[in-house]
């Protein structure tokens, strides 16, 4: 669709969309990564008796909830900045730089626990 175009105009709307489903795809493939990290800890949680290890574990749960939580803002912001109108494209455009920014702050955050976890453990 994009070489057909011959209006740079037309090209230059079809770049953006296809760059605006990029990152929507990317943000659904992180979303996914951390279910499915929540679900593997979840079974680890049940497996432990140890209140000082469910506590840990329950503590890594959280922050992975709070990151998809974040995540799941981002996609919604996304879809709406289909819409129209330009005033409120910006202010939620404003809005998704906002959640992308804590949401990569969270992704940081959990990747050092994780490395600490990891290194404490051997």
């Amino acid at each position: 669709k994009l070489r057909r175009c011959k209006d740079e105009e037309k090209r230059r709307e079809v770049k953006e969309r296809l760059k605006e489903y990029d990152e929507e795809s990317e943000t659904l493939r992180r979303l996914q990564k951390i279910t499915r990290r929540k679900e593997g800890l979840q079974s680890e949680l049940e497996k432990y008796k140890d209140e000082e290890k469910r506590r840990e574990l329950q503590e890594r749960l959280k922050e992975y909830d709070e990151e998809s939580e974040s995540l799941e803002r981002l996609l919604k912001i996304t879809s709406e900045l289909k819409c129209e109108d330009e005033e409120e494209r910006s202010e939620l455009e404003k809005k998704k730089r906002e959640y992308d920014e804590v949401s990569k702050k969270l992704r940081r955050q959990n990747k050092v626990k994780e490395i600490t976890d990891d290194i404490s453990r051997k």
